[in-house]
């Protein structure tokens, strides 16, 4: 949803004015990848399920342009990893796997940086 302004923006030609009068737009326009000119727009995608109907479901996620997703499960403080291309029903976690605390440490120092970017 955070990319349909700035693709119709992008259209209409005004993009780049929008950005400059408002820093703070989150998102990215999806036409190089409508045009064929690009196969992605970001390296990852930061999704959140916050405290909406029972405090027990609180999660934040990021999902990379190379099949990683990471998850944390803030009321339980647990983390999730998963290879969404070799395993796209995420029936295989990977997180507490010693040969992928590297990666594990990785995607939680993105998901830190951007809440830091973000202010939370």
């Amino acid at each position: 949803i955070r990319d349909v302004a700035p693709t119709i923006w992008d259209a209409a030609g005004i993009l780049p004015s929008v950005l400059l009068s408002d820093p703070q737009v989150d998102g990215s326009s999806l036409l190089p990848i409508l045009s064929g000119n690009s196969t992605s727009v970001r390296e990852w995608l930061d999704l959140e399920h916050n405290l909406v109907y029972n405090v027990t479901v609180h999660w934040n996620a990021i999902v990379s342009d190379t099949g990683m997703k990471y998850v944390f499960n803030a009321f339980e403080g647990s983390e999730n990893l998963f290879n969404l291309t070799a395993d796209p029903s995420e029936a295989d976690d990977l997180a507490m796997r010693q040969e992928w605390q590297g990666e594990v440490a990785k995607w939680r120092g993105v998901m830190v940086g951007q809440f830091e970017a973000e202010g939370r």
